[in-house]
């Protein structure tokens, strides 16, 4: 792959990492499933769009963004790992530009949630040749300046990781209603052992894992007390992860204090 076109694959990484965080923080689950730039093959890029089924609007089944270099963004319906070109066929095009800011594909998304078949335009637009052009890795760049020193993988799991720690906390709060929901037994225990896998999987890496293992022994403490134990307030769950995270760097210190005794001052 030449210079330019890595440039390319990488600011395109950066700028789809940015309009996934955006439809994220709008409450919109969405997750870079695609990234394409092989050899002279022309760049794109897949977001897939998480929606609620029964939500009035939503698209009966998988959806998600494309991004096309001449093109710009789509939403598609149907399996993202399907071939780009099938992707295309009967896509609603945003119809504004190459690289549009990230709220303003945010804003074609909750358009398109709301009324599939209006928004955005079914006419694919064309702004530039394959290949994107010379400049388009430039248009990138504000989305990956020298400031952002993980690759776009990470800087997403990151990012994202914070954005949806912030608003379980949110969802965690003590001053919401109780809401009584009929569950099958097997369904409630396939919701706890879920999130203890999460926990499992991302107590080391991320706080929402961790977030997710006090949720599942908070379900499971109801769960064997019945109606008479009450809910935990969120303020507990903020509390916890504060006292995690002390330990942990706590540890660390501890670790760096024992390496400097045994091994003296870094060089």
């Amino acid at each position: 792959m030449s210079e330019v076109a890595e440039a390319l694959r990488q600011g395109l990484g950066y700028y789809a990492v940015a309009v996934a965080l955006e439809l994220t923080g709008a409450g919109v689950p969405a997750a870079l499933h695609d990234l394409h730039h092989v050899g002279a093959r022309e760049p794109y890029a897949v977001v897939s769009v998480g929606y609620r089924v029964g939500r009035p609007g939503t698209p009966d089944g998988p959806c998600g963004l494309g991004w096309d270099c001449v093109s710009g963004w789509y939403f598609f319906t149907g399996d993202p790992s399907r071939p780009r070109e099938e992707l295309m066929a009967g896509a609603r095009w945003l119809s504004d530009g190459q690289a549009p800011p990230p709220a303003r594909v945010r804003l074609f998304v909750a358009a398109v949630l709301l009324d599939p078949a209006s928004a955005g335009s079914a006419e694919r637009p064309y702004y530039a040749v394959p290949g994107g052009g010379p400049d388009l890795a430039g248009r990138f760049a504000p989305y990956s300046s020298s400031t952002v020193a993980e690759p776009w993988q990470q800087r997403f799991a990151n990012l994202q990781q914070g954005l949806l720690q912030k608003r379980a906390l949110e969802y965690l709060r003590d001053d919401d209603e109780v809401v009584l929901l009929p569950l099958r037994a097997g369904e409630l225990r396939a919701v706890v052992e879920l999130l203890d896998l999460h926990d499992l999987t991302g107590r080391h890496l991320y706080p929402v894992g961790r977030l997710s293992g006090h949720l599942a022994r908070d379900i499971e403490a109801r769960m064997a007390n019945g109606p008479s134990l009450e809910p935990s307030a969120g303020v507990m769950y903020a509390e916890l992860l504060r006292q995690e995270n002390d330990a942990v760097v706590a540890e660390i210190e501890a670790e760096r204090l024992r390496m400097r005794r045994d091994f003296g001052p870094p060089a």
